[in-house]
């Protein structure tokens, strides 16, 4: 399964503020069906069932579900403004220092997909007018936009608030 850009962009900072295991993370959503349905300034981090070990002590813990086999664990969000860009498809406006943690965070070079997004590089915008044979705007993003039901985690069979 590939991970979601929620994973890509959000993870790096809620892993600087929580102690999160990147080994055992699954991935990260901006939400989880029938729970929210909104962007409400969490995310939820997804292990697998057999994973005890995430942080339940930390300031922007909210709570934790057992969804279809999986821990799906709630956090606030610690850099609203970042998620709040994130939310709304403006990669470009993460603040410089967060742009380079998320490069850093994946160990992504200056050449990588999420680096020419984040910086809002010519070679990917000339790269993209030309494929869709288009002339993008100066102010456009390059990333793809963000939908809630693309970064929600889906349901299959039950889900049980654990606390």
């Amino acid at each position: 399964m590939s991970k979601s850009r929620t994973y890509t962009y959000l993870l790096p900072g809620l892993a600087n503020e929580v102690n999160i295991n990147k080994s055992e993370l699954n991935n990260l959503w901006l939400g989880v069906e029938n729970i929210n349905a909104t962007f409400d300034g969490n995310v939820y981090a997804e292990y697998d069932t057999t994973c005890t070990t995430y942080d339940t002590k930390s300031e922007y813990y909210v709570n934790n579900y057992t969804v279809d086999d999986k821990n799906l664990v709630c956090y606030q969000y610690p850099y609203q403004d970042v998620y709040n860009y994130f939310v709304t498809s403006k990669y470009s406006k993460f603040p410089s220092t967060y742009k380079q943690r998320v490069l850093n965070y994946h160990n992504l070079n200056s050449k990588s997909l999420q680096s020419l997004i984040l910086f809002k590089s010519d070679v990917l915008r000339f790269k993209l007018e030309h494929d869709l044979g288009v002339m993008l705007p100066n102010d456009c993003e390059l990333g793809e936009r963000i939908t809630f039901q693309d970064e929600s985690f889906k349901i299959n069979k039950s889900c049980e608030k654990q606390s």
